[in-house]
């Protein structure tokens, strides 16, 4: 009984590892007989592009206008209209984020991470601060090319961004983190220790500033259709929180019946016994 209930306590977390690992190699595969809705129309994009956050914004828009009987619906809607218009705006880049760049081109190659300081600013080598206010990820690499060519002859710039978040709750191991903006959000979700016995990959949550910018439908769907974080347009600062499990004692009932079981066997051929 002992050695059932111990392995038994393992069960739930290494059957939540490998259904999240699952997802995450189906969301590579893909299914190309079976399109889908996605955030953006070529998945395997590793960053949005413009068109696509306008039409996907227009799309929230329509969606909540035309929502009169399902008031949260509506107002999920209204949110994700709202932050697509801000990530319209104001671009991708916050204070924080990370970006590996590298330039040749110059006299010297240059190869190194750069982080974005107050002003949504960078600084490259022998330049003045390159501005990142309203530039997406999908627009970078562009961006700074015509930048840089300000100051150097036909420069030769690659560019990968990266996005700090806290990941939270019932997850393996909690803390900020650093993740490459194409990297699916199953692949984070696992880069942070997995879930845990008592996860509940139903329950999780995008907060930004305590206000909650993507809510469990919204995840479950990322998870499914094998989002990146690009996709999801998470921010530096954002946090991902995993729910708990509520009934995380099954396995203690369960345990104590079987006990129960055991007893009334017991009583009853001791019965038998005593009777012979």
């Amino acid at each position: 009984m002992t050695f059932f209930t111990s392995r038994s306590r393992r069960l739930p977390a290494v059957a939540g590892r490998v259904a999240l690992c699952i997802v995450a190699l189906a969301c590579r595969s893909g299914s190309p007989s079976q399109p889908v809705l996605r955030p953006v129309e070529d998945s395997r994009a590793p960053t949005a592009r413009r068109a696509d956050l306008e039409a996907m914004a227009a799309q929230a828009e329509q969606a909540a206008a035309n929502t009169t009987g399902d008031a949260a619906l509506r107002t999920r809607k209204q949110a994700e209209a709202e932050m697509l218009r801000a990530r319209l705006r104001d671009g991708d880049f916050n204070v924080g984020d990370r970006i590996y760049v590298e330039m040749r081109g110059g006299q010297e190659p240059f190869a190194d991470t750069v982080t974005v300081r107050p002003g949504r600013v960078i600084s490259l080598p022998d330049m003045p601060d390159i501005s990142l206010q309203g530039v997406l990820r999908s627009e970078l690499q562009d961006h700074l090319t015509r930048e840089v060519a300000r100051y150097i002859r036909n420069p030769d710039v690659h560019a990968r961004t990266f996005i700090r978040v806290a990941v939270l709750g019932a997850i393996g191991k909690q803390g900020f983190y650093t993740f490459p903006a194409d990297m699916l959000f199953t692949e984070a979700i696992m880069q942070a220790g997995g879930p845990r016995e008592d996860s509940n990959l139903e329950d999780v949550e995008i907060r930004r500033s305590e206000r909650v910018v993507l809510a469990k439908e919204d995840l479950r769907r990322a998870m499914q259709e094998g989002w990146t974080l690009d996709q999801m347009s998470l921010r530096a600062g954002d946090e991902v929180v995993v729910g708990q499990e509520r009934n995380t004692d099954w396995w203690r009932v369960l345990r104590i019946a079987s006990m129960g079981l055991s007893v009334v066997f017991l009583t009853i051929r001791a019965i038998d016994l005593f009777k012979n």
